[in-house]
Formats: C-alpha cells, sequence, structure tokens
C-alpha cells in the first residue's frame, strides 16, 4: 500500500472547481422552482457519484492531480463512491438555494475542510471517514 495522500491545497482547490460545477446545477434549478432546484441536487449527486465510479475522481479532482481510493489503494467502486455522495443527496433534501441549502453547503464544506487541515496525518474529510477512503496524488504536483 503506496501513496501520497493529496494536500490540503489540492483537495480544497478540487472542492471549489467542483463546486463550481454543481453551482450550476442548483443554480438552474432554484430559477424553476423549489422542486427543481431539489431535483438538480439529486441530478449533481448523481453526477459526481458517476465521476468517482467511471474516473475515480470529479473534474476537480482529475484538474488538481488527485483520486480517490479505498485503503488499500484500490479503486473505489460503486459501495463507496454512494457513501462519498450522500452528502451531495443530504444537501439536496435539505432544501432549496433560496431556502439556505446554500448555508448549510457552505457550513458543511467549510467544516470537511477544516477537518483535513486539522488532520494532517490522515488528511481526511467527512465523506473519507463515513466510506473508508483517501484522496491521493495521481501526480508529483503540489507541495508535500
Amino acid at each position: 500500500m503506496s501513496f501520497r495522500l493529496a494536500d490540503f491545497w489540492q483537495r480544497a482547490a478540487a472542492r471549489f472547481v467542483d463546486l463550481l460545477i454543481v453551482s450550476a446545477f442548483w443554480l438552474a434549478g432554484a430559477a424553476v422552482s423549489d422542486a427543481a432546484a431539489i431535483a438538480a441536487g439529486l441530478v449533481a449527486a448523481a453526477w459526481e457519484f458517476a465521476w468517482l465510479v467511471k474516473k475515480g475522481a470529479t473534474p476537480g479532482k482529475l484538474l488538481m492531480g488527485t483520486k480517490v481510493v479505498t485503503d488499500g489503494a484500490e479503486a473505489i467502486g460503486v459501495a463507496k463512491a454512494a457513501l462519498r455522495s450522500i452528502d451531495q443527496v443530504v444537501l439536496a433534501l435539505l432544501g432549496t438555494v433560496s431556502a439556505g441549502v446554500s448555508a448549510y453547503g457552505r457550513l458543511y464544506y467549510v467544516t470537511s475542510l477544516i477537518l483535513i487541515a486539522l488532520d494532517t496525518n490522515k488528511r481526511r474529510s467527512i465523506m473519507d471517514y463515513l466510506a473508508n477512503t483517501r484522496v491521493v496524488r495521481t501526480t508529483e504536483s503540489g507541495s508535500a
């Protein structure tokens, strides 16, 4: 089991890129109705899930040279990808952008990034702990 964990900044930048993409889903739905915003949130969750299953990474992670693996450095598969994507489903079901889900989302993502920053040895987020996964480097870019 040999891998290098992604550093905090790689993970934060990857999440930022993914949030930009996912925000397009949310905003498009919110422009129509509350129900459409919830549906858009569920589409965003399915989008993240599909990328994790197919590539082991979201577009943001790919851009930052990282991917998600099991503790044994293997592909995560469907079950772990579903666990890692469940946060998107929960955020979608909490409500709409207009009803404050964006506030819940910001609080959740900030909390998760703080956990990654404080957990310097393992660099795991809430979803990493839930799915028993790690985000590792696929390239040598970034700091150690």
